[in-house]
């Protein structure tokens, strides 16, 4: 990291104080990729600050795309305490990327003003993008449901739903 500024913190509604950072990044770091380095700078920034969360803005001036991040040792959706995952919480914008999820969050959170919980954040960066990893893990829970209902494991073969063979179902 070249340099961190803060920007301000707000106090919420439920009393969590939240801090607001930019972070000028070195050149060489990927912002699209570098998910684990930021987690460490986001949890050292509220380890060190005292705050209960932190929304931090990672740049870098000579690339047009910047990282939007919330970060909490904070609540979870079952009541219980503990830090935000790094692959979620965080939006990737700017040049060609899709800020429409975001924007959607954000604006809901702006109708809540002045009624803004640590939870209500939470909850604005807890989405998760489609990739190739969620499409797989849908293809195995359907194979699976279906299976269960029918007696039958079924596989895509040639763009096509078709009866596993019993050779080739492993246990």
């Amino acid at each position: 990291m070249k340099h961190i500024v803060q920007l301000g913190d707000v106090n919420l509604s439920d009393g969590n104080l939240v801090g607001f950072f930019e972070v000028e990044v070195q050149s060489k770091v990927d912002l699209t990729r570098n998910r684990k380095g930021i987690r460490k700078a986001l949890a050292k920034l509220t380890r060190e600050t005292g705050y209960s969360g932190a929304l931090i803005s990672f740049v870098d001036p000579t690339k047009g795309v910047w990282r939007f991040s919330f970060y909490s040792n904070g609540l979870k959706d079952d009541g219980t305490w503990d830090a935000t995952n790094p692959r979620r919480f965080t939006y990737l914008l700017g040049e060609g990327e899709k800020c429409r999820t975001a924007a959607d969050q954000f604006h809901a959170l702006a109708k809540n003003e002045g009624q803004v919980k640590l939870i209500d954040l939470q909850g604005a960066f807890s989405v998760e993008k489609v990739s190739k990893a969620f499409f797989g893990e849908y293809k195995e829970h359907y194979q699976k449901f279906v299976q269960d209902l029918t007696g039958k494991r079924m596989v895509k073969e040639k763009g096509k739903w078709v009866e596993k063979k019993v050779t080739d179902q492993t246990p």
